[in-house]
């Protein structure tokens, strides 16, 4: 076989560890990309205050909660792309990548069109205390006319490293927040002649940086990109297409659908503590996602590398894959979280000088670093599902994990109980920790290989 790049060459015949740490990182640098358009936008909003800096914290999780079916059924890519691409057939893997693409625009153009009509009465569900909802109305209407663009990004960036070129993947992602990190502080405060726009100015900055780099995946993908280039016709719903994309993407759509819906609920749960418990939330969640860029990275690519290995049919080192992953993820992360115990309150101080946010956040991080190898085994799982198709199970297991584990506990607990903000963040680490294991274990027992 004739290999395009050296990273598809090491997961197919080369040291598999090498192949997943090598493939794990553009794929972790381009999801750092992603974080850092977070993490900037609360970074210059908590300059402005509490109430500004809790806007993105409460936009993003609807955001998801709409789009994350849509999301999963992409997810099908990785196992169809990248499985066609290891036996060879190009034209397959054209056809995939072409169907991959259209369905992304259709989905996203519907479900933000839609969102945009009720967006107010979104929130106003979500409980988002009053002196948060008119800054979180105008983000998130911004950021879901940006979703559509980003939908063109996520992608190509499923088609290129689906078939081992991560690095492609990494430059787009991070041209794209060089863009938002550059425009957010002169849009929010006004800085070389613009209007200080505040929280707006954030939203913009996404808007502005997700069009630029959407272009540039356009030209490339249709007329540049020389590993899978697509023309008009691979732009076609194939009935085989649509209905690998249900079976197999449906359980993983659930599976986001399911975790960010949880996600808008627990906003709401924490909302209930007011807005310096959602701006803690929203600081130690940026700063946890930091770290979860290597979770998704990893996960990422090894369900790339299981992809490309059964579909030149080498079970062994599919296994070996698995294994491979599940010790590095948990190792790597019991290292990170180490880290973060030690500098949680740093970290807080940095984003805010508020003592009861800071306190708040600091306790959230301490729980978090606790149960992250865990949740990194969880994403393990979530990768090998995905690489393999066998993702039922994981669908299952993360549906327990958010709205069981999660939900359901905190939601009984705050019916009965006198609670507190801690409280939650101690149910989210239990969670994490059981699921982690769970899944871990399901691995090993290989039924997903059969």
């Amino acid at each position: 076989m004739k290999f395009s790049n050296s990273m598809e060459k090491e997961a197919l015949e080369g040291n598999i560890e090498k192949a997943l740490l090598a493939m794990s990182l553009p794929l972790t640098i381009s999801d750092l990309s992603e974080v850092l358009y977070n993490l900037t936008d609360t970074l210059w909003l908590s300059w402005l205050g509490a109430a500004q800096v809790a806007a993105p914290t409460v936009s993003w999780p609807p955001i998801y909660v709409l789009l994350s079916f849509g999301n999963g059924l992409i997810s099908v890519g990785y196992a169809n792309i990248s499985k066609a691409w290891g036996k060879g057939d190009l034209d397959e893997a054209k056809r995939n990548a072409g169907s991959l693409f259209l369905f992304s625009l259709l989905f996203s153009f519907i479900v933000s069109i839609v969102s945009l009509l009720f967006s107010g009465e979104i929130l106003k569900l979500m409980g988002v205390p009053q002196d948060v909802y008119p800054f979180a109305l105008i983000y998130f209407r911004l950021i879901l006319v940006a979703t559509p663009l980003a939908y063109i990004t996520i992608a190509f960036s499923v088609i290129s490293s689906s078939i081992g070129d991560a690095y492609v993947t990494m430059r787009v992602n991070l041209f794209s927040a060089l863009i938002n990190a550059i425009l957010d502080p002169v849009l929010i405060f006004g800085l070389a002649g613009s209007p200080r726009l505040g929280v707006a100015g954030a939203a913009i900055a996404t808007l502005v940086a997700r069009g630029i780099v959407a272009i540039y995946c356009i030209v490339l993908l249709f007329f540049k990109y020389d590993k899978i280039r697509l023309n008009v016709s691979h732009l076609a719903l194939s009935k085989q297409w649509t209905k690998s994309a249900f079976v197999i993407g449906s359980p993983l759509g659930i599976h986001r659908a399911s975790n960010s819906l949880g996600q808008t609920v627990l906003v709401s749960v924490v909302s209930a503590f007011g807005s310096k418990a959602l701006a803690a939330y929203g600081i130690g969640m940026r700063i946890i996602d930091l770290i979860q860029t290597f979770t998704s990275g990893l996960g990422r690519a090894t369900a790339v590398v299981v992809g490309l290995n059964l579909g030149k049919g080498e079970k062994s080192r599919v296994i070996k894959a698995a294994i491979s992953s599940l010790k590095l993820m948990f190792l790597t992360l019991s290292a990170l979280g180490a880290i973060l115990i030690a500098f949680r309150t740093n970290l807080m101080e940095f984003f805010s000088n508020d003592t009861e946010v800071i306190a708040l956040g600091s306790s959230l991080l301490l729980y978090s670093a606790i149960s992250l190898p865990f949740f990194g085994l969880f994403f393990t799982t979530y990768g090998i599902s995905n690489g393999s198709g066998k993702t039922y199970f994981f669908g299952i297991l993360s549906v327990i994990r958010t709205w069981v584990l999660r939900v359901g506990v905190i939601i009984l607990a705050f019916a009965f109980f006198k609670i507190q903000a801690n409280d939650i963040w101690e149910v989210l680490a239990i969670s994490n920790i059981l699921s982690g294991a769970v899944g871990a274990l399901w691995v090993m027992k290989k039924r997903w290989l059969v």
